[in-house]
């Protein structure tokens, strides 16, 4: 639940880190329900409006976690959240999606070493995958930056989500919520700018490379790369 002061202090997040709101309030639906006043319901050390440890919540608050959990979520988002992504960015460069916002939320250091929705975080049996192994999407024994991906899709899907996002642009454009110019396609809010059109669609990717080979027999095209395959972005309309 986000009271109004939030509104205005995920604009300051998106001016101090360039993480824009709908980008991060789908991490926060899923951390917390957006729910400041919440503890990690399998009684881990996390807290509040994004699970933050207790270490976040000493370095960026500077208070004890059980004092940070009776914040409103507008203080959690500007000491602990905005201290969390400002590093993270300064660390790993830019965050420009949901799914790598809560990359960075999950396993922060991943954030180097896994950067393609193939990618592997964390798989089996390591401890941060048992007790995650609901993000599996397809039970393989890993959890990938595209698993997550799938989980930031539910998450944007969310009533709440849709409706916070609305209000936060209503509040930077003076505008009631249902006028508010604020961005409505799930996969502008999932992939945002991290993941082209083409690592989105592996199957049309493939497609055009089987396509290719055809076309010349077999020949020189064969030898492309997937990653000058996934500078071809398809026009998408203009951001607001």
């Amino acid at each position: 639940m986000l009271d109004p002061a939030a509104y205005a202090v995920l604009w300051e997040i998106t001016a101090e880190t360039g993480v824009k709101p709908e980008w991060l309030l789908p991490v926060i639906e899923l951390e917390s329900g957006m729910n400041p006043g919440i503890a990690n319901q399998a009684g881990a050390a996390f807290y509040g409006i994004n699970q933050a440890s207790t270490q976040l919540i000493d370095a960026y608050a500077n208070t004890d976690p059980q004092t940070y959990l009776t914040w409103p979520a507008s203080k959690q988002l500007s000491t602990v959240v905005k201290g969390m992504l400002r590093a993270l960015v300064g660390s790993y460069g830019p965050l420009r999606s949901a799914t790598r916002v809560y990359q960075g939320n999950f396993l922060p250091a991943t954030l180097k070493t896994a950067r393609n929705l193939n990618d592997v975080i964390t798989a089996a049996p390591s401890v941060f995958y048992t007790a995650n192994s609901g993000l599996d999407a397809n039970g393989d024994g890993a959890i990938t930056v595209g698993d997550l991906a799938v989980k930031m899709t539910q998450m944007a899907h969310h009533a709440q989500v849709q409706q916070e996002i609305k209000n936060t642009y209503a509040a930077r454009d003076g505008a009631t919520a249902t006028a508010a110019a604020s961005p409505t396609d799930i996969n502008e809010i999932v992939y945002g700018d991290d993941f082209s059109f083409m690592q989105q669609n592996p199957t049309l990717r493939n497609a055009l490379v089987i396509a290719g080979i055809v076309a010349v027999g077999g020949g020189v095209i064969y030898a492309i790369e997937t990653r000058k395959l996934d500078r071809f972005i398809l026009p998408k309309r203009r951001r607001r």
